[in-house]
């Protein structure tokens, strides 16, 4: 919003005794123009009403601000300062101005739209597919019937911008031309690498990515299915770094090829690390030593599931699946078994259906493709025959009162021990940093 901008940046300067129309500065007069456009001509609630009480305190007070302000001295800043914003702008970890792109949505203004997302980060579609929506949790919507379609209408938005048009906003973008003494190495091209990339190119630096795959996009290429995320949309995305002038150099993995010592000596001022959590997290159970067959991480099974579809290493399972996890990495697992050809795919996980925190369609979409569900069981042996994977002992749990959070624990039920027999075990409980990363 322009005009709150132009307000504070004045008001700013007033304060720190640099007002005057010898230093270039607004006046009180500009300052209640501004004011009065705001409130007759914004287009929402924010701006009619923000500059309401600036407007009054100049009509009633200017007297005493101008006493204050005349001898051009600095005013100390006030402590314990604070400001409101919308809680799906504070939930979001990128601080996303989501009222402000759905007000152009609204608009019919998608451009703009995107715009607002691109201050941020380069990649829209790849949120508006996969994007957890802590925002759409936080929507205040919600106390009324439901949250607001934040994810999908940043999909939308991103969408209306593929095909010709979709790196159009590279040519919108403010851009600083590449300064050659300005050199920043980022290792990684996951999200997070590709994030600082993009806003070190659009201040000027320039910027090498190394990444030790043959292509761009972390876990986010290997990781996610295609069916939930095209690997076409995510290079769209990711190529804005070789559009805005950054360049990619694969296949240089960190601590093989190269370390930072090297990175700094080659002239680069900066390092920045996005390598990830590429690790799956144990289960920790009994007999977990002895399985190598047919036991997998979740990440690990999704990277065999990615060189399947690139026809890199064929995959094909048989028998009865387990996927041990509630999140979207053992949805992921679980729809993507069914589709290599399983007989039976069973989620095992320790709370109930509606405690799971992988999103609720992909809940309904597993159930809908005949997965099997097993809540309030937790597996407490893995079961082997000369080394491969033959089934799992679990034990049923019981949930406590809630504690102070309102989040029930849960705890094994003595004597409730059961077995259930498969050929392939996926444990999807969460990742790590990789060893030695």
């Amino acid at each position: 919003r322009m005009g709150t901008a132009l307000v504070r940046d004045a008001l700013d300067k007033m304060r720190r005794g640099l007002g005057g129309v010898e230093n270039g500065a607004l006046g009180f007069d500009e300052i209640e123009m501004l004011g009065v456009q705001m409130a007759e001509t914004s287009l929402c609630g924010l701006g009619q009403t923000c500059g309401i009480a600036l407007i009054g305190a100049l009509k009633n007070f200017r007297d005493r601000m101008e006493a204050e302000l005349a001898p051009h001295r600095p005013i100390p800043a006030q402590h314990g300062m604070t400001y409101v914003t919308a809680p799906c702008i504070e939930a979001c970890p990128s601080k996303v101005n989501v009222p402000r792109y759905i007000d152009y949505v609204r608009d019919g203004k998608p451009e703009n739209s995107l715009g607002v997302l691109l201050q941020k980060y380069p990649m829209a579609a790849t949120c508006g597919r996969v994007c957890v929506r802590y925002c759409e949790q936080a929507c205040r919507r919600k106390f009324v019937d439901d949250a607001v379609g934040i994810k999908t209408l940043k999909r939308y938005v991103a969408d209306q911008q593929s095909g010709p048009h979709a790196l159009k906003f590279t040519h919108d973008m403010k851009t600083k031309p590449l300064d050659p003494h300005k050199r920043v190495a980022v290792v990684g091209a996951g999200p997070a690498g590709i994030s600082c990339a993009y806003h070190l190119l659009l201040r000027g630096f320039v910027v090498d990515v190394f990444e030790k795959a043959d292509q761009a996009g972390g876990m986010a290429q290997i990781g996610i299915p295609s069916y939930r995320l095209p690997k076409d949309t995510l290079a769209m995305e990711t190529d804005i770094i070789a559009e805005l002038g950054g360049r990619f150099l694969y296949g240089q993995k960190l601590g093989r090829d190269f370390d930072i010592d090297d990175l700094f000596a080659r002239g680069y001022q900066a390092v920045f690390l996005g390598l990830g959590c590429q690790a799956g997290s144990s289960l920790g159970v009994d007999g977990e030593g002895a399985a190598r067959e047919g036991y997998h991480s979740g990440i690990d099974f999704l990277l065999k599931v990615h060189d399947h579809v690139d026809g890199t290493a064929p995959l094909r399972l048989e028998g009865e699946v387990f996927v041990v996890g509630g999140g979207n990495v053992a949805m992921d697992c679980v729809r993507s078994a069914i589709r290599l050809g399983a007989d039976k795919v069973h989620v095992i996980y320790r709370r109930t259906l509606e405690d799971m925190p992988a999103e609720k369609e992909e809940i309904e979409a597993a159930l809908a493709e005949g997965v099997e569900f097993h809540t309030l069981c937790n597996p407490t042996r893995i079961l082997t025959e000369h080394g491969r994977v033959v089934g799992m002992e679990l034990a049923r749990m019981e949930q406590t009162a809630p504690d102070d959070s309102g989040r029930r624990r849960v705890s094994p039920i003595a004597g409730s021990e059961f077995t259930l027999h498969g050929t392939t075990l996926i444990a999807a409980i969460g990742q790590q940093v990789e060893d030695g990363a």
